[in-house]
């Protein structure tokens, strides 16, 4: 990956990062659980979310740390609100331990974690309102639909943890899934100058 010069190839790998995203919460078992399966999910998920990981910060490396404390933020008051407060669940099967209420403290998290980069941690003092607005939808959408997909594979593959590292936390791969669902987008959006 890092011996890949050009991370252009993400405008085009979009559509089918999009495409079997989508599959991996409508396929099967039986599909997804197929080395055929996991070669595409590999090359067309995988691959250019650590590409947009790079490129993002060859574009603009303070953005890593915007991502990275919007959605530490986002998933830690989701965690801990949610466990308090959280009645209604919203996806029983998929991730059972998901409430509405940790949906809306998570959120709140990245509004707060907006705010920080506008005061103590400047990096967004240049942005507008509506560039905030767009960047907290985005993050609260994405970072959110990355965590539903890894634990949809989860679900399908009948099994608790991605590896036998950290195990009880879903195995490495599940400290990134959010991280990585948002990269590629985030990628084209900070390249495109929209925020």
């Amino acid at each position: 990956i890092f011996l890949i010069p050009h991370v252009d190839i993400l405008s085009y790998i979009a559509p089918f990062f999009l495409l079997i995203a989508l599959a991996t919460y409508i396929l099967n078992k039986k599909i997804i659980s197929t080395s055929i399966f996991f070669f595409v999910f590999y090359f067309t998920v995988l691959i250019p979310c650590a590409l947009a990981l790079i490129g993002i910060y060859k574009l603009d490396f303070e953005m890593i740390i915007v991502l990275l404390l919007l959605l530490q933020l986002n998933d830690g008051f989701g965690l801990l609100f949610g466990k308090k407060f959280g009645r209604r669940r919203i996806f029983p099967v998929i991730s059972p331990n998901k409430t509405l209420e940790g949906y809306f403290c998570g959120l709140s998290g990245i509004i707060l974690g907006i705010c920080l980069l506008h005061t103590a941690v400047p990096i967004l003092r240049g942005n507008t309102l509506f560039q905030d607005i767009f960047l907290i939808g985005y993050i609260f959408i994405f970072g959110n639909a990355g965590d539903l997909l890894f634990s949809t594979m989860k679900r399908k593959l009948e099994i608790k943890d991605f590896s036998s590292m950290l195990p009880g936390h879903g195995g490495i791969l599940d400290r990134f899934d959010s991280i990585f669902f948002v990269s590629p987008f985030l990628f084209l959006i900070v390249k495109y100058g929209m925020i």
